[in-house]
C-alpha cells in the first residue's frame, strides 16, 4: 500500500486487463524527464500525500494489490508507455495515419490529467525548414493538409486574412480608378499567404504585374498597419517564419510579429527594431 514505504509493484485492472508497474512509474519519480504530473489521476489516487483511499479491489496470487480502473484497456497500454518514457508511443503512428487513435488517446490523457501527454497529442503536424524544404504550415494547408495539389490557403478557406484590410479606406481605395485593385480585395488577401513566388519580384509573380499593392502602399507605407492571419480551425506554435514584401517601401524600421489564441490578447513572438533586412521594393 501507499504507507508501506519503498517502491512496491502495483497491479492495475483496467476493465479486465491487468497491468503491473512500480508505484514510482505512476507518480513519475523515475521518469526520464525527472518531472511528475503533480495533479494527475495517479498522483491523486496513489501519491504519498493523497487524502484519497486508493481502493484496493483484490490481491493476486502473489499477494500484490490490484486496483480497478474503468477505462479503455487497449488504450491504457499507450498511457503506460508514456508514463515509462515520457514520449509519444511509436505504435500510435502519426495523426494522419491514425487520427481516431490520437483522438481517443487524447480523451484518456485528459481523464488521467496527464498534461504532458495532452500537449504531445495536440501537435498533429509539424514542419521545419529541414523537414519540408521551407514550405511551412501555410503550404501544408494549401495542399489540404498534404492530400491535394497546392491552392492558396485563403482561397481554400483554411485561413482568413484580416486587420486593416477591413477598414473602409482599404475597401474603397481611389487607386481603383487607375486600374489598381482594392487593398481589401480577395486578391490582396491571397497575396499575404501565397507560397513562395517564382522569383524575388514578389508583385510581378504573385499579383501578375504591378496592379495590386497591399500591406503598405505608397500612400501609407509608414503607418505599420496590422495584418492578421487567422488559422481558424487549428492552433499553431511557430518556430520559424519568412517574410516577402512588395510595394513602394520595404519593411525597414520597427515592427512586431505577434501571436494570439483569442484575437484579443497578443504576445510578441519577435520584435524588430531598426530592421534593415527588407529594404526597398519587391524584397524576399
Amino acid at each position: 500500500g501507499r504507507g508501506g514505504g519503498g517502491d512496491p509493484v502495483l497491479g492495475l485492472d483496467v476493465s479486465g486487463k491487468l497491468y503491473y508497474c512500480r508505484r514510482s512509474t505512476l507518480l513519475g519519480i523515475n521518469s526520464t524527464s525527472g518531472s511528475s504530473d503533480s495533479v494527475s489521476y495517479f498522483a491523486a489516487r496513489f501519491g504519498p500525500d493523497s487524502m484519497l483511499d486508493p481502493d484496493v479491489a483484490y490481491t493476486d496470487e502473489r499477494g500484490r494489490e490490484i486496483y480497478f480502473i474503468d477505462r479503455d484497456a487497449e488504450l491504457f497500454k499507450f498511457v503506460m508507455e508514456y508514463l515509462r518514457n515520457r514520449e509519444l508511443p511509436a505504435a500510435i503512428g502519426t495523426f494522419g495515419e491514425n487520427p481516431n487513435v490520437w483522438r481517443a488517446l487524447r480523451r484518456e490523457a485528459e481523464f488521467f490529467a496527464l498534461d504532458g501527454l495532452i500537449s504531445l497529442l495536440k501537435v498533429t503536424h509539424s514542419c521545419s525548414p529541414d523537414q519540408d524544404g521551407s514550405k511551412g504550415i501555410l503550404y501544408w494547408l494549401g495542399t489540404a493538409k498534404g492530400k491535394e495539389q497546392y491552392v492558396n490557403p485563403y482561397t481554400r478557406g483554411e485561413v482568413d486574412v484580416r486587420g486593416w484590410f477591413d477598414e473602409p479606406n482599404a475597401l474603397k481605395d481611389n487607386w481603383m480608378e487607375n486600374g489598381y485593385m482594392y487593398y481589401g480585395s480577395s486578391e490582396c488577401r491571397e497575396m499575404h499567404v501565397q507560397h513562395r513566388p517564382k522569383s524575388k519580384r514578389f508583385l510581378e509573380d504573385v499579383a501578375m504585374g504591378d496592379n495590386v499593392y497591399c500591406l503598405m502602399g505608397c500612400d501609407h507605407a509608414g503607418e505599420r498597419l496590422p495584418v492578421i492571419v487567422d488559422f481558424r480551425k487549428i492552433a499553431v506554435c511557430p518556430t520559424h517564419y519568412s517574410l516577402r514584401y512588395g510595394g513602394c517601401f520595404g519593411m525597414q524600421g520597427d515592427w512586431n510579429f505577434d501571436g494570439s489564441q483569442d484575437g484579443s490578447n497578443w504576445i510578441t513572438l519577435h520584435e524588430a527594431r531598426d530592421d534593415k533586412h527588407l529594404v526597398g521594393m519587391n524584397i524576399s
